[in-house]
């Protein structure tokens, strides 16, 4: 163990636990793995179709390269990279919920 994680690790045995009103965090966290997992998932889609995209340029132009963008490509492209995002935001914000042991209905 390096001494990051040594220190790390001795500051947070000493650390007070968080005020949170239930101690059922392990449980809130597993709800959470399916989040993880979509948002993972969501990311590797998301990933693929830029990278796959971006790798074939239709021209360059100087220090500029151009693509050319279908309408559908361009829509599937929007709706993937605000898909991560909102997956990202919720996921943030119930990961704070669990943590307080705040159980989600």
């Amino acid at each position: 163990m390096n001494s990051f994680n040594a220190t790390t690790s001795q500051q947070a045995a000493k650390a007070p636990k968080a005020a949170c009103p239930n101690d059922h965090r392990l449980d809130a966290f597993m709800e959470l793995e399916t989040e993880v997992l979509d948002l993972m998932n969501m990311s590797a889609i998301t990933s693929d179709i830029v990278l796959d995209f971006f790798s074939q340029p239709e021209a360059r132009e100087g220090k500029y390269v151009v693509f050319r963008i279908s309408e559908d490509f361009r829509d599937r492209l929007c709706f993937a990279v605000a898909n991560v995002s909102n997956r990202a935001d919720a996921l943030a914000t119930n990961y704070m919920t669990a943590f307080c042991g705040e159980v989600r209905s």
